[in-house]
């Protein structure tokens, strides 16, 4: 456990990222991020890691970074 807050930003590490431009001009980003688990063992509640990766990713995004310097 890297944190007792399952929201730290802390947890979150960008794994890749890509971005590219459609015919219509419009930019596509594509971000793959890996979260560490609250409760990283065979006991852990799957559905509730996943519900807090996605809120840890976006309260990452409205604070606008991720890692530890956040």
């Amino acid at each position: 456990m890297k944190s007792p807050d399952p929201v730290d930003p802390v947890r979150l590490e960008v794994q890749s990222a890509y971005a590219r431009v459609t015919p219509d001009h419009e930019v596509t980003v594509m971000v793959e991020f890996r979260y560490a688990p609250w409760e990283p063992s065979p006991a852990q509640d799957v559905l509730r890691e996943q519900a807090r990766a996605l809120d840890c990713v976006r309260e990452a995004l409205e604070r606008g970074g991720v890692g530890s310097e956040w």
